[in-house]
């Protein structure tokens, strides 16, 4: 019986990716090669009133994108260290 690569739990082929294991790294980049990388930021506008619908607009934007087997959301918070890394840089 062959085992089918999607029954290999990802904790698992990550595990041996970091170890090194170049197969479980092909895996886990073929199983999420054709999936949406997404983040939400927040709204904003010069008109404060409205800066608060912003922010419920991106979460429920974010919500319905997180339920989608398409999608992989990446937390506001690495994109954060990532831009302020990057702002370093320049």
């Amino acid at each position: 019986m062959n085992l089918d690569e999607r029954d290999i739990p990802e904790t698992q082929l990550v595990s041996a990716a970091q170890s090194g294991d170049s197969i479980s790294f092909e895996l886990l980049f073929n199983r999420y090669y054709d999936m949406i990388h997404a983040t939400v930021l927040n709204f904003q506008t010069a008109d404060d009133t409205v800066n608060k619908q912003g922010a419920d607009v991106a979460t429920l934007l974010e919500a319905d994108l997180s339920a989608s087997p398409n999608a992989i959301m990446v937390e506001r918070q690495d994109v954060d260290k990532v831009l302020s890394e990057y702002e370093l840089g320049i």
